[in-house]
């Protein structure tokens, strides 16, 4: 679901998000933008993997758009944080996140982006370890307001 006021907009997973997939799959946590347009992005999400094999997020936004942000996760427990660094679009995270299995932990996920082309910017995740699934819940959001130039 997506509702735009003037110049911010929110979306969240009516459902659970799902893949067994070690390639990025589109999550329904996107947007869509204009060429030139800066985007100031928070995604806030609930998100497990079924194995410790984890699991790796990526940005899909038009192609030469710019991005910088964090990813603020966690790997082998709740308690285990980590941050990585956000600076290329269609670019999974270094790092595999969730590699205790079945434990829902937070995420929250922070990025500028300058848009290159008119297009759609999504969430995306994978799987590292084929055959385990990744799970991001209902209702996970995220929320983004248009910056100036």
């Amino acid at each position: 679901m997506i509702s735009r006021v003037r110049e911010w907009l929110a979306a969240r997973l009516a459902a659970s998000f799902t893949t067994t997939s070690t390639t990025a799959t589109s999550t329904a946590l996107t947007f869509q933008v204009v060429a030139g347009e800066v985007w100031v992005v928070e995604i806030q999400a609930t998100t497990q993997c079924s194995g410790t094999g984890g699991m790796k997020y990526a940005i899909a936004a038009p192609a030469g758009s710019t991005i910088e942000g964090w990813i603020r996760s966690s790997t082998s427990a709740v308690t285990t944080l980590s941050y990585q660094r956000v600076t290329a679009i269609g670019t999974l995270n270094s790092t595999a996140l969730h590699t205790v299995a079945t434990t829902p932990a937070p995420d929250v996920i922070k990025f500028c982006l300058v848009a290159g082309a008119t297009g759609a910017v999504t969430l995306q995740a994978t799987s590292v370890t084929s055959g385990q699934t990744t799970t991001i819940f209902a209702l996970s959001s995220l929320s983004a307001r248009r910056a100036l130039a």
